[in-house]
Formats: C-alpha cells, sequence, structure tokens
C-alpha cells in the first residue's frame, strides 16, 4: 500500500512542478487505489477508514483553495492520500505541507527583494558614470508566481508517516 502511495505523490509532484496543475486522472487513480486497497487489505472497516481520512484531507485543504487561491488539485491530491492514511496523519501532512510550502515562498520573496534592491543599486552606479557589472539575474524572468504544493505535501507525507512508523 505504501508504494502505491509514494507513486502516487511522485507522479503528482512532477506534474505539479512542471505545469503547476495536478490532473484529475492521477487525484482519481490514486483515489481508486486507496480504497480498493485498504478495502482489499482491511474488509470494511478499511473502506471506513479511507472514507474518514479522504474527508478529513479534502476538508483540510478546502479553506485554502476557497480563502488563498490554492489549486483545486491540490485539495484533490490531499483527498486521495486520505485514502490510504487514517485522519490524523492526513490533517498533520496537510498543515505541514501548507507550512512548508509557506516556508519556501517566505525564501522566494526575500529573493526577490534582495535582487530588487541589486538591480536598484546597479542603476544608480550607472547613473553615477561608475560602470558595474550587470546584476546576475539580467535578462531572466522571475520565478512564476504559484508554487507547486505537491512538492511539499509529498514531503509532508513522508514525514509524518515514519513519525508514526517510529511512534508505534
Amino acid at each position: 500500500m505504501l508504494v502505491a502511495l509514494w507513486v502516487l505523490l511522485v507522479v503528482a509532484s512532477a506534474f505539479d512542478v512542471a505545469s503547476r496543475k495536478i490532473p484529475n486522472g492521477v487525484c482519481l487513480a490514486g483515489l481508486v487505489a486507496g480504497f480498493c486497497l485498504r478495502s482489499w487489505l482491511y474488509g470494511v472497516e478499511g473502506f471506513s477508514a479511507a472514507l474518514q481520512g479522504m474527508g478529513t484531507g479534502f476538508f483540510a485543504l478546502l479553506p485554502f483553495y476557497l480563502l488563498f487561491r490554492m489549486g483545486a488539485g491540490d485539495v484533490k491530491l490531499m483527498a486521495a492520500i486520505g485514502s490510504f492514511l487514517d485522519p490524523a496523519p492526513v490533517l498533520a501532512a496537510a498543515m505541514l505541507g501548507v507550512f512548508f510550502a509557506g516556508l519556501a515562498a517566505s525564501v522566494i520573496i526575500i529573493g526577490r527583494s534582495c535582487s530588487r534592491y541589486k538591480q536598484k543599486r546597479a542603476v544608480r552606479f550607472t547613473q553615477s558614470g561608475v560602470a558595474p557589472e550587470p546584476p546576475a539575474n539580467a535578462g531572466r524572468k522571475h520565478a512564476p508566481r504559484r508554487i507547486p504544493l505537491a512538492p511539499f505535501i509529498a514531503l509532508a507525507t513522508l514525514l509524518t508517516h515514519f513519525y508514526n512508523v517510529q511512534s508505534d
């Protein structure tokens, strides 16, 4: 079951990094795999646990989608992850994933601010007659404004899983 979960996370992360979108087919395949595996391994209780985990994952990220322009694919991915895990680890993974993405966004914002400061300083030196070297990122476009959340969710799921394994 763990292998299927990791395949889902790797595929979703690859799509999210490449195109900033997670296809519905990937989320649906993960959801079906989670329900089938848990039902096959644990019967009706497994199906019930998959349903609870799916709901927890979906509703954990739904407010971020509704309020903060998070992609719907991230919400559906978290629901698919929930079909593999119990509600508590799913909730922890969702919150850790959002936290890690927030840290990455902060680093990107600080980096852009420093870069803009260097560019402004270079322009002032040029206007004063001193010709400095062009900024390191001259001519390059800035990174896209949307941060792919799937890799952070995958990392958080990994950490949550290993934490739960060690605490048993």
